[in-house]
């Protein structure tokens, strides 16, 4: 994207957790810095002494947990409130909030309105035992189509070792998975609600 004659990054920094982890907000930060350091870096090798202008600027990055757990989020959003005396010192404190997508709320209709890529592997996420596996009978089948059609070859391929890790851990029979990550590979979703 180009903004007044730029260049514009916004890069997304994307944590899937299962269980409420109360420690996210460091972490991120730390994935904060990786990034922007990162960042830094590849601007000086582009242009040296780019980084020691007053015309810079890092890229926003929006910090995203892929909640997967049924149970609320409880953790605490924004950096400055895991820090002691932040209501004294408060500005002198690294302070930004995370987004919590929490996959259980979104009821399969959502995810299935949104046809794309992220709300298969939502909708293969929420899974929890046979029993829901066999409810994606009830997806349509364009919904499927749209995905085929439109999703790329090395795309299909991450989604297919995603869901495998899914099924995994449905206690799903290794042949079983792999004949289903192999249509998915293929493009072939029509398939994909066999078991």
């Amino acid at each position: 994207m180009r903004l007044k004659g730029c260049d514009l990054f916004l890069i997304a920094i994307v944590e899937h957790q299962s269980e409420v982890c109360y420690d996210m907000a460091f972490r991120l930060l730390r994935y904060i810095v990786m990034v922007l350091t990162d960042y830094e870096s590849e601007q000086e090798k582009r242009s040296p002494g780019i980084t020691r202008t007053k015309e810079f600027r890092y890229p926003p990055i929006l910090p995203i947990v892929y909640y997967e757990g049924t149970g609320r989020w409880t953790a605490a959003q924004n950096f400055r409130d895991r820090v002691y005396l932040n209501d004294i010192l408060g500005q002198y404190i690294p302070d930004f909030q995370y987004i919590v997508v929490p996959v259980a709320s979104y009821t399969n209709e959502e995810l299935i309105e949104k046809k794309d890529e992220l709300s298969l592997i939502m909708l293969i996420n929420k899974l929890r035992n046979s029993a829901d596996f066999k409810r994606l009978k009830e997806i349509p089948e364009e919904y499927f189509e749209e995905l085929s059609e439109k999703t790329p070859q090395y795309l299909l391929e991450l989604i297919g070792k995603i869901i495998a890790v899914f099924l995994y851990r449905l206690n799903v029979p290794r042949p079983e998975v792999e004949r289903f990550t192999d249509q998915i590979k293929g493009g072939d979703f029509q398939m994909l609600w066999i078991f």
